[in-house]
């Protein structure tokens, strides 16, 4: 039996004012396991979040990834058992859907011996529709930054770690959320691009450094997140009670809904504060209290 084992963080993007520029791998992972079969079946297991949209067939998002490693190097076992277990929520802005397909491509990859560099997985992720943010800060864990050139077609990136830290993540369930850009120009004021700029670079030290004093300054935000918080009942209520229990900011992870709450004490009581301002809107959801990734993907391959 030949066995490789994948585990992938969820990821974070944006981070306020970093849009499509900055990720960050937190502590939830999804883990893709793929097996050598000694006959010629496919077998597919799935538990955890996200079963629904994982079908046990050809449409199934790991096998897809894999199938992709398969045709590229012309190769591939003629049984196979896919097992995926999986942590982050579905459709929430945590990047689940880009765990997966890392996690298909490169459990493929090491199990054929293929020689695929992080520069082609990065690239098929893309192609199969993950961002760029959400895929580095999944591969190499911590904070990461990105800059592509479309004109170019050139990805720069840079992976940094950061100080250990945990942050409150809430899932609210709305029932008309769909992570729109609601009116979104395509021409905005250079007042407010300069101050996003600003506030990208000030976020990444605070990061960096672990002030918690620069961090409240430095995640606000001119350009986007008014567009998805705007559809979210009785957000300005749950912020207002998440800071005064001590949070510093809070901000949409990726297109949401998924929010991070930022503190440095007081996690458990901010969720717990987040969970009743929901509910008194009549909101459920779904907290946790999670630390940064440092480390990113994992492999384990056994003979």
């Amino acid at each position: 039996m030949y066995k490789v084992s994948v585990s992938i963080p969820a990821t974070s993007t944006n981070l306020g004012p970093g849009l499509n520029v900055l990720g960050l791998a937190l502590s939830l992972h999804a883990t893709v396991e793929m097996v050598i079969r000694n006959d010629d079946q496919l077998r597919i297991t799935v538990e955890g979040e996200g079963a629904p949209y994982l079908p046990e067939n050809l449409d199934n998002r790991v096998l897809r990834a894999a199938i992709r490693v398969f045709q590229r190097f012309e190769s591939g076992p003629a049984g196979l058992q896919i097992n995926i277990s999986n942590q982050i929520p579905w459709d929430s802005g945590l990047g689940a859907e880009t765990a997966l397909t890392i996690g298909g491509l490169i459990a493929a990859n090491n199990l054929i011996g293929g020689d695929l560099t992080r520069e082609d997985i990065v690239s098929m992720a893309r192609d199969m529709g993950a961002g760029y943010a959400n895929i580095i800060a999944a591969i190499f864990g911590g904070l990461s930054i990105c800059s592509y050139d479309a004109t170019a077609h050139r990805l720069v990136y840079h992976s940094t770690d950061i100080v250990p830290m945990r942050v409150v993540v809430a899932i609210p369930r709305f029932e008309d959320y769909h992570g729109q850009q609601v009116g979104l120009p395509d021409l905005v004021a250079m007042d407010d691009v300069i101050f996003n700029l600003g506030q990208v670079a000030l976020l990444i030290e605070a990061l960096r450094s672990g002030s918690f004093e620069l961090l409240s300054q430095s995640i606000h935000d001119r350009l986007h997140q008014q567009n998805y918080t705007s559809q979210m009942t009785g957000f300005d209520a749950v912020r207002d009670a998440a800071q005064e229990e001590g949070a510093i900011g809070v901000i949409v992870s990726g297109k949401g809904p998924a929010l991070l709450f930022m503190a440095e004490n007081y996690h458990e009581a901010i969720a717990s504060t987040i969970q009743r301002a929901f509910n008194a809107a009549n909101i459920e959801v779904d907290t946790w209290v999670l630390g940064v990734d440092r480390q990113g993907m994992l492999v384990s391959v056994v003979e």
